[in-house]
């Protein structure tokens, strides 16, 4: 069937449904929700012509011209017959109404040709043959009326040739052209291509002759039609065959035009094919080999294929085709292989031989057609692979010659277990006899068993992820060996074994050469995308390539594999399902080089039939910083050890790339901790290992995971652990600690003015950073690490464990107090005098910014590390009390404060000089740090010393007191000498002030002193005591009514005895508004 030339020129049809009017009469599907009347009516729900007609358009509904009686047309509103003229101008359509249903369809076409196509039971019997083919009843239709199938979908017409007059005068050539094919005719000899052809209404007797059209509506309104032509002259084709096909002898031929009609973009898209079919044999008498072949011509090639009605015939064919090809290898080669024995047992008990295809080359001489390749498929029942109730697999394989290369000589094919029902395949538009094919053996295995893959052999020991019965499987023999493969859905590993993902779809290949099957190889090819794990921050997913395979010597199993991958969040999936969860935190972010793994499998008891992973190994490398780390990761019965030393080479790496690596984003930490190098010297610089903890707090066990990285620099050891619980979800971020020495702080030596060198008096200081990713359940809660999380981190410390300055009385304590708040840390640890150690003071800085501020951070500045300057909080410092005498000196407090990059360790200190008393004002020990594994340079800070003699009846006293606040240097001191009942007091400033905005500067200075006690005694009066000062740039401030008891020209009682010197004069030379002598320029 053709579109007719002029459709393109016609105005393009428009398929729509159109409503039913009182001059139509319309046949709805149920689902149209359409009440039954006078001029419609609504098929029977659930009927196979109900969802037919449901498929047909959008209104589910069939529009007749008339109501039916019984017969009547379809009216031209209605959208099947719109796209039948769409096909065919002059296409006409038309039913039958029964009582209950439509009894058939009927429909007339006129180009290419005058057809008539009609559901109704007869026609459909002339044309597909009664059941009798199938069920031995003679009476009965194989297809019921109205021609529709049990689903709905297809409407099958036979060709009625009552209603037509037979179609003469058509050469083959027009055929092909009225399939859409003429572009072929070239490539096709001409003596075939005049050959005539007619469809002739067949006898009574003769067979059915499929001669049909179907109609699938919910497939592109898709028209298909088969018409078989008869071809009474053949000898043109028989004479192109002959010199090439030597001995083939055609006994009948006809011509089979197919076309099919789809609706694609509102537009018909026509695929038509012709083949020949003929009926042919081979040889004489008892050695005659029937068959039947379809016959395709294509532009550089005639395409055979064969079927055979002669059972079995292999040995006449093998002969035949040997002569055409002249190559007497082919007989010798197949036969051979076929009655291959292995241990005593033939591989092949029964070899039938079912198809035959054959290809002639045109490219030279269309005319004149030569040998070019030739293939058979040979169904053989295979000694191998039998179930387990003794059936035997079915292969059909296939052997291939071509003239450029011969053959290689062997056998190949696949598993026969697609048993489709292709007792109707007659009744499909695409089914031919010749490429129809269904095995001859009765009941065979759907299935090899891999147990008895081998020949004569057993596979013991079967890893549980291994099915026992395969359903895709291929073999191929050769002269030398023999090869089954396969391809299998793994199992899912079973509980308790080691763990290891989802191998997912696997290749079996096993092969051995004949005669020593005893020692054959098994290899199973695993390649398998493995996802990362749930709540991971990793999306990219790894590879696991490897094979698992069988030594039959021993009848052991090892997996082997590689992954590929870009991070460690793959590793998680080696981890038992309950851990999975907690590790892939810990390590996500950590980038891979390589991984490869072996699993060993435990040979199963008596009882068990197949083994599983008992243990693995993981080795490969981790990539930090750069740095290559050598993973070794095991997992026994027992449990799992996981860690990674440094691959010793010539680099070096920054602690804070290092972290920055681990965690997948920087981390806000000093410059002096951020840019350490590390050098990878030696194995021992840096380490990791994951373990699982139980940690007893109270009176609960608490499981955790902890990831534990150990860097050594030197003598320098620097920590960095993370943790994550099992009472946390696994999107849960993990807890971090960073832990590091001050290298060399505890041997530090002090060089101090007036008492020498001396040791500092501090026995540890260490660094710590904490980082708590959760966001603070409260706004302005503090996140951090609790009593519980330190409990965690110390049980996988050990040695090193993490002591904390705790404030809370112990009756008080609970496991949700937080201990160690986010940030930087400097902790102050000593030893009391048993030797134990213990926080006395904890110093945070650097604390992190508070969620909300990250949320304001701009594009660029996300994710990067904040400078210190903007770490800097300028908080204020801690204190706590310390008594210790370290050499001379009396220690009875001690404070920590870091600023610009300085941490200043001030102690509160005196020590005795014989009679004298002295006491260092604002004694500091400044340690400028560069990177922790340098001593930081040392520098001595004392702005002021008292001094103090008291031994009746004289005392003196004495301060001095240098001062710089960046806008004024000043020195300022003051004295106390008194000889019972004398005293004399005097104090003094000097100081260069800096004017606004860098300006200038001025200088201020202010005297002041002061005589008690009598001095004389008047009439009238008694003088005891005398005061006076001078300023210049130094005014005094005049007291408030409630200060004048404190005015130093008044107040004297302030300056009696010696041990407030220093107060009075800070008093005298505050510079702030409190004080009573400010400097100030341009005064006197």
């Amino acid at each position: 069937m053709t579109i007719p030339s002029h459709s393109s020129s016609r105005q393009k049809a428009t398929i729509d449904a159109a409503a039913t009017d009182d001059a139509t009469y319309g046949i709805y599907a149920s689902s149209a929700n359409k009440d039954p009347g006078d001029n419609i009516r609504v098929l029977s729900a659930g009927s196979s012509t109900d969802k037919f007609v449901e498929s047909l358009n959008s209104d589910k509904v069939i529009t007749l011209s008339s109501e039916p009686d019984p017969t009547a047309k379809f009216d031209a509103s209605d959208p099947t017959l719109q796209w039948l003229k769409i096909i065919d101008d002059d296409a006409a359509a038309s039913l039958t109404l029964g009582e209950e249903d439509i009894e058939s369809f009927e429909f007339k076409f006129s180009d290419p040709w005058s057809l008539v196509f009609s559901s109704a039971s007869d026609v459909l019997l002339f044309t597909f043959g009664s059941s009798a083919l199938l069920s031995g009843d003679a009476s009965g239709s194989r297809i019921e009326p109205p021609g529709i199938d049990a689903a709905g979908s297809t409407l099958t017409c036979g060709l009625d040739f009552t209603q037509m007059e037979d179609i003469e005068d058509v050469r083959v050539k027009d055929v092909f052209k009225n399939a859409s094919q003429g572009d072929i005719t070239q490539y096709i000899a001409t003596a075939v291509l005049i050959l005539p052809v007619f469809l002739r209404t067949p006898d009574e007797k003769a067979p059915p002759r499929r001669n049909a059209l179907w109609f699938v509506p919910s497939d592109a309104m898709r028209v298909e039609t088969r018409l078989q032509f008869q071809l009474p002259q053949f000898k043109a084709l028989q004479d192109l065959f002959s010199p090439s096909l030597g001995g083939l002898m055609i006994d009948s031929a006809d011509l089979v035009h197919k076309s099919k009609v789809l609706l694609e973009a509102d537009n018909p898209l026509v695929i038509g094919e012709v083949a020949f079919s003929i009926e042919c044999s081979l040889g004489s008498g008892d050695d005659t080999v029937s068959m039947i072949a379809g016959i395709l011509f294509t532009p550089s090639t005639i395409d055979f294929t064969y079927t055979f009605v002669t059972p079995n015939p292999i040995a006449g064919i093998l002969k035949w085709l040997s002569s055409l090809s002249g190559d007497s290898s082919v007989e010798s080669d197949v036969d051979n292989l076929l009655n291959k024995e292995e241990g005593g047992v033939k591989v092949f008990p029964d070899a039938t031989l079912r198809r035959l295809h054959i290809t002639l080359d045109t490219t030279q001489d269309k005319e004149d057609p030569k040998l070019d390749s030739f293939s058979f498929d040979v169904e053989v029942t295979a000694n191998f692979g039998k179930s387990q109730d003794g059936k035997s697999p079915v292969f059909l394989i296939t052997y291939k010659w071509d003239r450029a290369s011969g053959t290689v000589g062997t056998l190949a094919g696949d598993l026969w277990n697609t048993f489709e029902d292709f007792d109707d395949w007659d009744l499909t538009s695409s089914g031919e006899h010749w490429n129809i094919l269904t095995p001859v053996t009765p009941s065979p295995a759907t299935s090899v068993n891999i147990a008895t893959l081998i020949p004569g052999r057993t596979v013991y020991n079967i890893p549980d992820t291994l099915p026992s019965d395969i359903t895709v499987a291929s073999i191929e023999l050769s002269q030398e060996s023999f090869a089954p493969m396969c391809v299998a859905a793994a199992i899912p590993p079973s509980p308790g074994s080691a763990p290891q993902p989802y191998l997912g779809e696997l290749g079996i290949a096993t092969s051995f050469t004949w005669g020593k099957s005893s020692t054959f190889t098994l290899d199973t090819a695993i390649a398998v995308v493995i996802d990362p794990s749930e709540g991971s921050d990793v999306d990219t997913s790894a590879t696991f390539i490897g094979s698992l395979s069988y030594d039959s010597s021993d009848q052991s199993w090892v997996l082997r594999a590689a992954i590929e991958s870009l991070y460690a969040a793959v590793i998680a999936e080696f981890f038992v399902d309950d851990a999975k969860g907690h590790v892939g935190p810990l390590i996500s972010s950590i980038a891979i080089s390589s991984l490869s793994i072996e699993y060993s499998y435990e040979k199963p008891t008596n009882t068990a039939s197949t083994t599983v992973g008992s243990r693995f190994a993981m080795s490969g490398d981790l990539v930090i910083a750069g740095l290559r780390l050598n993973l070794d990761f095991t997992h026994e019965p027992s449990g799992f050890e996981f860690s990674a030393a440094l691959n010793p080479e010539d680099k070096e790496a920054k602690i804070g790339d290092i972290l920055a690596d681990i965690l997948g984003v920087e981390f806000d930490i000093p410059d002096f901790v951020h840019n350490t190098l590390l050098v990878a010297e030696n194995k021992d610089t840096f380490r990791i290992d994951i373990q699982k903890k139980t940690t007893t707090y109270g009176k609960a066990d608490i499981e955790s995971f902890q990831f534990l990285a150990q860097l050594r620099i030197g003598l320098l050891q620097i920590l960095f652990s993370q943790i994550h619980s099992t009472k946390w979800g696994p999107r849960d971020p993990s807890k971090r600690l960073f832990k590091a020495a001050i290298n060399g702080f505890g041997e530090m030596e002090l060089v101090i003015p007036l008492v020498g060198y001396l040791t500092q008096p501090l026995d540890e200081l260490y660094f710590l950073f904490v980082q708590d990713p959760k966001p603070p359940r409260a706004p302005g809660q503090l996140t951090g690490l609790t009593r519980e999380d330190v409990a965690l981190f110390n049980s996988g410390l050990k040695d090193e464990e993490l002591l904390v300055a705790d404030k809370i009385k112990p009756d008080r304590a609970t496991a949700a107090d937080m201990l160690v708040p986010s940030g930087c840390h400097f902790a102050v640890i000593i030893r009391d005098g048993k030797g134990g150690r213990f926080c006395l003071l904890s110093y945070g800085f650097m604390k992190p910014q508070a969620t909300s501020s990250r949320a304001l951070e701009s594009a660029e500045k996300k994710g990067r590390r904040r400078t210190e300057d903007e770490m800097d909080d300028g908080g204020p410092s801690a204190q706590a009390p310390f008594k210790k005498t370290a050499g001379p000196l009396a220690i009875s407090n001690v404070g920590l404060k870091y600023k610009d990059k300085t941490l200043s360790i001030v102690f509160d200190a005196t020590f005795q000089l014989g009679p004298i008393g002295f006491t260092l004002l604002d004694f500091t020990v400044n340690s400028h740090f560069v990177t922790m594994d340098q001593l930081p340079g040392i520098s001595i800070g004392i702005n002021g010393l008292a001094a103090s003699f008291d031994r009746s009846p004289m005392a003196i006293a004495g301060i001095i007191v240098h001062g710089n606040d960046g806008d004024m240097d000043y020195y300022a001191g003051g004295l106390i000498v008194g000889f019972r009942p004398w005293q004399f007091q005097a104090a003094g400033f000097y100081g260069v002030v800096l004017l606004k905005d860098n300006k200038g500067e001025f200088q201020s200075v202010f005297v002041f002193a002061k005589l008690n006690d009598p001095l004389m005694t008047l009439a009238f009066a008694e003088i005891s005591g005398i005061c006076g000062g001078f300023g210049y740039n130094s005014p005094v401030r005049l007291p408030a009514i409630d200060q004048v008891s404190d005015f130093p020209f008044i107040n004297s009682g302030r300056l009696s005895g010696n041990g407030n010197a220093q107060e009075v004069l800070v008093d005298l030379i505050d510079p702030s508004a409190g004080g009573w002598f400010a400097p100030l320029d341009s005064t006197y």
